[in-house]
C-alpha cells in the first residue's frame, strides 16, 4: 500500500469524509494512491482506508462517503490520478440532496467494526456535512 498515505484501520478516529479503496495490494488503485498529488489530496481531505475486496461488501473500486457512512460516490475506477483527484472533488463538492444513504447496514465486512463506524452505514442517522 501506498506508504506516504495515512491509512485508518476500524478503530481510529474518523475525522473527515472517508475514502475507500477496494482493491489489491499491488493493483491500479494502490499505485494511483502512491501518487503524490493523490497522497496529499488523502491525508489532506480524508479519513483513508485501503480494503482487499474479499473483506468488505463493497464492490470493487473508489468510494467516497460522508462521515455518517452515506456514499457520495462509488465504485468508481479511476485509470490515472488526475481522474481520482476530479472524482474526489466532485464527491466533496456534492450537493446534500445527491447523497444515498443506505437503508440497512453494511454486512459483511471481514473485520470486526465498532458500532456505528461509518463503513458499516448510517443506519437512520441524518446526513451531517
Amino acid at each position: 500500500m501506498a506508504p506516504w498515505v495515512r491509512w485508518s484501520g476500524p478503530n481510529d478516529p474518523i475525522t473527515g469524509p472517508l475514502a475507500v479503496f477496494v482493491g489489491e495490494t499491488g493493483g491500479a488503485l494502490d499505485h494511483i494512491s502512491a501518487d503524490v498529488d493523490v497522497t496529499t489530496f488523502l491525508n489532506d481531505r480524508f479519513t483513508a482506508f485501503f480494503v482487499p475486496p474479499d473483506q468488505t461488501p463493497l464492490a470493487p473500486g473508489a468510494w467516497f462517503l460522508t462521515e455518517a457512512g452515506c456514499t457520495l460516490a462509488g465504485p468508481l475506477h479511476p485509470t490515472t490520478p488526475g481522474e481520482w483527484i476530479a472524482a474526489a472533488n466532485a464527491a466533496l463538492l456534492m450537493p446534500p440532496g445527491d447523497v444515498r444513504c443506505p437503508t440497512e447496514a453494511r454486512a459483511g465486512w471481514g473485520f470486526p467494526l465498532p458500532a456505528r463506524h461509518p463503513l458499516i452505514g448510517p443506519a437512520g442517522h441524518p446526513i451531517r456535512r
